[in-house]
């Protein structure tokens, strides 16, 4: 396994450049070792992101070191893979919890009887996001975190709460249709 490693400096002022350094390190799935020093594995699509951000950093007026295809020793080697099995768990984790709020939100208006499209539309949303959401963790889970199967079950449980719900709403308002003053031609 070969890593690419940024160690990076940025001017304090504007608190934004560093808070956009970070957040683009976060989508990429970087880990930090410290502060400011950040490792991905050396890939190519996360290589040429990496040179662009360091490039970034170089235009806000800070300093950037990015070392490329860095080979480390068994021990560290797998000290750092698992450290990246946890980041990507705590994701996972909340993408749990985040499906778990969806199925309550789903049984709270089964319970209510809101079964309307605009309410099955609503739900759809969510769940497109929930999948993205999750998308965007399997991208960045190159080590084959532990919560990956739980998080796409529960995922595959929302589908089915959700086809279950828009039944339920197919149903109410076919009845609804069904119940109301015939059309005159």
């Amino acid at each position: 396994m070969t890593w690419s490693i940024l160690i990076y400096k940025i001017p304090s002022d504007p608190s934004r450049l560093r808070t956009f350094v970070w957040r683009e390190l976060k989508r990429l799935g970087a880990l930090y070792l410290q502060q400011a020093v950040c490792i991905l594995p050396a890939q190519e699509g996360l290589r040429r992101e990496l040179r662009g951000l360091k490039q970034r950093i170089e235009s806000f007026g800070g300093e950037a070191i990015l070392l490329e295809e860095v080979a480390l020793p068994f021990p560290e080697d797998e000290a750092i893979q698992e450290k990246f099995r946890r980041l990507r768990d705590k994701e996972y984790l909340e993408f749990i919890e985040q499906n778990q709020a969806f199925h309550r939100e789903i049984a709270r208006e089964i319970e209510r009887m809101n079964f309307s499209s605009e309410e099955v539309e609503e739900e759809e949303e969510e769940y497109q996001k929930l999948i993205s959401w999750l998308r965007k963790i399997q991208e960045r889970d190159w080590f084959s975190a532990p919560l990956r199967e739980k998080a796409e079950a529960t995922l595959s449980q929302s589908r089915e709460l959700l086809e279950d719900f828009t039944q339920r709403v197919l149903e109410a308002v076919g009845e609804e249709d069904n119940d109301g003053p015939a059309d005159n031609i």
